[in-house]
């Protein structure tokens, strides 16, 4: 600070002319190292005088040459915050008690300039300030890429606190960690990774609240990470802390800066604000999280629309009428549609029955099961017997079921009308039941066999039984029993064997629609959570 920087000589020039008559003495202001600032009385004596000297010097000088009783100077400093500017010296008349006077005048003259141009440079600041958070404002209101969010961040906050490294690391909630997704000068190696907790920026995201550091070596070495390979030390780390009504407090990643390039430590100002940036960024990027979500949402809505249509156009649109039986089936898609598939096949006074489950949702199981549906039907026109006809499907859709790491539970049976005799086999589906009309029991249809598409040579056993009139057929997928209701209870093959054994009297379509009502009810009205789909045979 320097007293010419605050007052002008005309301005100091003018107060000692004012002085210098009623203290009868020649005034004088000198610099802090004693060089002649501004003078007035007794010009007529002249007084040139360089720079250099002591205060006590230049004070001497000033009194010698301008007052022969230059041994009755006196002189009172000049100050601002207990800083010393320069001194006031006069010489003879009431010198003695002008001077403190001035000296006390200038001083406050300097303090009050010193305060306003504080003043003035700290509201310029913040209107610079005020000017960059409405730029940033302005800038990501229409933006919703996140990425991009995160760019635009970074480069506006190291326009204002100028450092060679910053970064924006997100948080993924999901796995723990805090990911790099934008940055500036990143050293070389440096992990793009943080575990929350672990590190600076671990740490602060976990504390959601910021660090300001003078230098990182003080800290205990697991502290360090990021700190490891900046030219400084100092280092300053703000959570990106989103103060929206919806998610407020909730910590979404980390704003890094060091290295600056004055060289300098961060200071209070850097740390308020790049808080109040990092508030900004926070708000944007946790909207534009809020419409990739809906965009994700209704992405799945659609892939989820398509994957039912699919689904559905594998259905047959009503069972098939056969002399001698009673054929139904339904199937009742859940919100998030699985892969259930059904399927009647009549031939050579044969009925094939068959029953499906692809595991997974959306388009590709749905695609997957019209693939294995075209294949079974290839197996199925041939005559292969229910276990050929599995062990054929399983070979060719081995391959493609491996590398999509999908699998399908599947039970096929035929029903030979001219001898009553059910052949089937099951590979890895829930065990379908025959309910005796003369017992009025269920039975449940056991044969071993692997799910489709876990191994590539499967064999699987056949099974066969003899139905009787009255007797009713039941296939179904693990929907109908895995149905829960508010206490979290599944409906379960015990209920399923009941409704049958109650309603087994019924038509097969009458039948249907009831275990369905059973199921409806028994669920109280939650969400359905997977496909429901049932098939009956009735022999008459």
């Amino acid at each position: 600070m320097k007293l010419m920087e605050l007052l002008s000589e005309d301005e100091l020039k003018e107060m000692l002319e004012g002085f210098s008559p009623l203290a009868s003495a020649p005034l004088f202001v000198l610099d802090e190292r004693g060089g002649i600032i501004a003078r007035a009385g007794r010009a007529e004596f002249g007084c040139q005088m360089e720079g250099g000297f002591s205060v006590e010097e230049g004070a001497a000088r000033c009194a010698e040459e301008t007052c022969p009783r230059f041994a009755e100077q006196t002189s009172a400093p000049i100050e601002v915050y207990r800083e010393r500017l320069g001194f006031v010296v006069g010489c003879g008349g009431r010198a003695a008690q002008a001077v403190p006077l001035l000296a006390g005048l200038i001083s406050r003259r300097a303090k009050d300039e010193f305060e306003l141009d504080s003043l003035s440079a700290e509201i310029l600041d913040k209107y610079e300030e005020i000017n960059l958070l409405y730029d940033i404002s302005g800038a990501l209101g229409a933006i919703f890429d996140t990425e991009l969010i995160c760019r635009l961040v970074l480069e506006k906050a190291m326009r204002v606190i100028e450092v060679r490294k910053a970064s924006v690391m997100l948080l993924d909630e999901e796995e723990g960690v805090l990911r790099i997704a934008a940055g500036v000068g990143i050293p070389k190696g440096a992990s793009v990774t943080v575990r929350l907790g672990e590190g600076i920026s671990g740490r602060v995201a976990q504390t959601g609240k910021p660090l300001l550091l003078d230098n990182v070596e003080d800290l205990p070495p697991d502290w360090r990470g990021e700190g490891r390979g900046y030219r400084a030390k100092a280092f300053v780390s703000v959570p990106l802390v989103c103060s929206t009504q919806r998610a407020e407090g909730k910590v979404l990643g980390v704003i890094n800066m060091a290295d600056k390039k004055s060289g300098q430590p961060f200071t209070s100002e850097d740390l308020k604000l790049l808080t109040a940036i990092a508030s900004q960024a926070a708000i944007a990027i946790y909207n534009s999280q809020l419409v990739e979500e809906l965009r994700e949402a209704e992405r799945v809505r659609r892939e989820m629309e398509i994957a039912r249509r699919i689904q559905m156009s594998l259905l047959p649109e009503r069972p098939p009428e056969v002399e001698g039986l009673e054929l139904a089936g339904r199937c009742v898609p859940a919100s998030a549609v699985g892969g259930d598939y059904y399927d009647f096949f009549v031939a050579d006074g044969k009925v094939g029955l068959l029953i499906a489950d692809v595991s997974g949702h959306s388009v590709g199981p749905a695609l997957m099961m019209a693939i294995t549906r075209s294949a079974l039907r290839s197996e199925i026109a041939r005559g292969r017997s229910p276990a050929e006809v599995l062990a054929a499907t399983n070979a060719a859709m081995y391959e493609d079921l491996s590398r999509a790491e999908l699998f399908i539970s599947m039970f096929y049976a035929s029903y030979d009308k001219g001898t009553r005799t059910l052949t089937y086999a099951n590979g890895g589906h829930n065990p379908p039941f025959i309910w005796r009309a003369r017992e009025g029991k269920c039975t449940p249809l056991d044969a071993d066999g692997m799910l489709i598409g876990i191994l590539e040579d499967v064999c699987y056993e056949e099974r066969a039984t003899e139905l009787h009139p009255g007797d009713v057929l039941v296939l179904y997928t693990d929907g109908v029993t895995e149905a829960r209701n508010e206490r979290g209870e599944q409906f379960g093959e015990e209920r399923l064997h009941r409704a049958v054994e109650e309603r087994g009297h019924l038509s097969a379509q009458e039948l249907l629609d009831d275990i369905y009502r059973r199921v409806r009810e028994f669920s109280g009205g939650l969400a359905q959570r997977d496909d429901i789909t049932m098939v009956v045979m009735k022999v008459l």
